[in-house]
C-alpha cells in the first residue's frame, strides 16, 4: 500500500513543472520528517509513562484576548508498601500532646488544596496492601475524640495503611444505642464511601493504643476476627478481665461482619452489645484472634458515664442470654436509622444519625 502511494506521488512530481516539483519535493520531505519526529516522540513519551511522573501543558489560543490551559499530570505507579519499619513500639500516654497533634494535623490537612473531603489517607511513598475503615460511635465526647485522632492518625500512617475515620454521632438526647451507630457506620463506609475497604475496625472513642506494633488490620480470607484491645488500663491490664469479651476495639473483614449480621440493634444504654457480638462470632463458626499480650495494651480515658447512657444490669443480662436466638433477626438486616447529615472534615467523615425511639 505504501509503495503504491509513493509511486503515485513520484508520478505526480515527474509530470509537474519544475517550480511545482520543488514545492512538492519540499512538501513530501516535511511529511517524512514529521512522521519520524512523531515516532521518536511517541517512544520517548511511552518511556516516561512507564518510569516517571511528568507534566504536559497544552495551550490553545481561542481568541486574541483569551487562552485555555489544560494541565495533565500522569503519576508513576507507587511500589507496594513493605512491612512497616518506622514503628515506635511502646508509647507514652501524653494527652496534651495528642490534642496538640490533632490541631496540627487538622490545620495541615485543611490547607492542602489538593485534598478534597471524604478521601482516605495513605502513605506518600508506597501503595498500601490494606484499606481500613475506622468506625467510632460517638456523642458529646469532643475532647476524647480529638485525643484519639491526634494519637491514632500518626500510628495508622506509620503502619502503611490506607485508612478513613468515620465518626458516627447519635443525634438528640435519647438513650444511647451503640450497636445501631456501628451498623450505620459500616453500611455507609461499605456503600457510600469513595474507597473500598478490606477491614472495618469498631473503635471506642476513649481507647488509646499504647503500642503501635499492634497492627490495625484483619484477615480477609480466614474465619478469624481480631480483638485488638485485650488488655486495658481500667482493669489493671488483666487480659479479658471483668466480663470483657470483644469490647473496645474489634476488627472484621467485610464478609465476616455481614456473616454475623453486624451488632444487635436492641441494646439501649451502656453494655451488652459486645457480649452479644461474642455469641454471634461463635455461632457463625468464627474465632477471635488477639495480639500478643504485651502489644494489645490500651489506655482507657477516665470519664463519667452520662445519664443518657444508663446501665441496667438485669435487662442487659436477659438480652445476652438469648443472643443466639436474635442473631439472625437483629442487626444489619433490620437496621432502621436515618443519617440526617454527612460532613467531610479534615481528619474524619462525620455522620449525624437518628437511631429512632427506644424500643423500636
Amino acid at each position: 500500500m505504501s509503495r503504491n502511494i509513493s509511486r503515485k506521488a513520484e508520478a505526480i512530481v515527474m509530470r509537474s513543472p519544475p517550480i511545482r516539483k520543488c514545492f512538492l519535493y519540499v512538501f513530501f520531505a516535511l511529511v517524512s520528517i514529521t512522521n519520524v519526529m512523531w515516532i521518536v516522540s511517541s517512544y520517548w513519551l511511552n518511556r516516561r509513562l512507564r518510569h516517571n511522573a511528568f507534566n504536559v501543558t497544552y495551550r490553545e489560543n481561542v481568541t486574541s484576548a483569551m487562552s485555555v490551559t489544560i494541565r495533565i499530570t500522569v503519576l508513576a505507579e507507587k511500589p507496594v508498601c513493605s512491612a512497616p519499619d518506622k514503628l515506635v513500639g511502646v508509647m507514652k500516654m501524653n494527652m496534651a500532646e495528642m490534642i496538640k497533634t490533632y490541631h496540627d494535623l487538622n490545620a495541615s490537612v485543611s490547607t492542602q488544596s489538593t485534598r478534597s473531603g471524604g478521601f482516605a489517607f495513605e502513605p506518600d511513598s508506597c501503595k498500601p496492601k490494606l484499606s481500613v475503615a475506622i468506625i467510632i460511635p460517638f456523642r458529646d465526647r469532643e475532647d476524647h475524640l480529638k485525643t484519639l485522632l491526634g494519637h491514632l492518625h500518626p500510628i495508622l500512617l506509620r503502619q502503611n495503611l490506607r485508612f478513613q475515620v468515620f465518626v458516627v454521632e447519635q443525634s438528640g438526647n435519647g438513650t444511647f444505642n451503640k450497636g445501631r451507630l456501628m451498623n450505620t457506620g459500616f453500611l455507609y463506609a461499605k456503600n457510600e464511601a469513595k474507597t473500598h475497604f478490606d477491614c472495618y475496625i469498631f473503635h471506642d472513642v476513649d481507647m488509646l493504643p499504647e503500642d503501635d506494633r499492634n497492627l490495625y488490620s484483619c484477615e480477609t480470607a480466614t474465619n478469624r476476627v481480631y480483638h485488638l484491645s485485650c488488655s486495658v488500663s481500667k482493669f489493671n491490664y488483666k487480659p479479658l478481665c471483668c466480663g470483657m469479651t470483644v469490647g473496645g476495639v474489634l476488627s472484621f473483614s467485610e464478609n465476616q461482619y455481614i456473616k454475623v449480621n453486624g451488632f444487635p440493634n436492641d441494646y439501649w444504654g451502656w453494655g451488652g452489645e459486645d457480649d452479644d457480638m461474642n455469641s454471634r462470632i461463635k455461632l457463625q463458626g468464627l474465632r477471635v484472634g488477639r495480639p500478643a499480650l504485651g502489644l494489645c495494651r490500651y489506655y482507657m480515658i477516665e470519664h463519667e458515664r452520662d445519664h443518657f447512657n444508663p446501665y441496667t444490669e438485669n435487662v442487659v443480662n436477659d438480652r445476652v442470654a438469648v443472643a443466639n436466638q436474635k442473631a439472625k433477626i437483629s442487626g444489619l438486616n433490620n437496621l432502621k436509622t436515618n443519617t440526617t447529615s454527612v460532613t467531610n472534615r479534615p481528619l474524619y467523615t462525620h455522620l449525624y444519625v437518628d437511631v429512632g425511639p427506644v424500643g423500636e
